[in-house]
């Protein structure tokens, strides 16, 4: 379980990972901003009745 638990760790020290890991978060934080400042507009349609309008 030790031998497991130091390639484990060696793969965190690892830079490539480290890189990865920058960049993915990097462009997660990118797209959650995206989606954050778009504007949505939507229409609702309803039935009105009108009662007791003086003519």
């Amino acid at each position: 379980m030790n031998k497991l638990s130091l390639q484990i760790k060696s793969l965190f020290k690892s830079r490539k990972i480290n890189v990865f890991a920058l960049f993915f978060i990097l462009a997660f934080g990118i797209l959650i901003l995206s989606k954050l400042t778009e504007v949505s507009t939507n229409t609702a349609k309803f039935k009105i009745d009108l009662q007791n309008i003086p003519r």
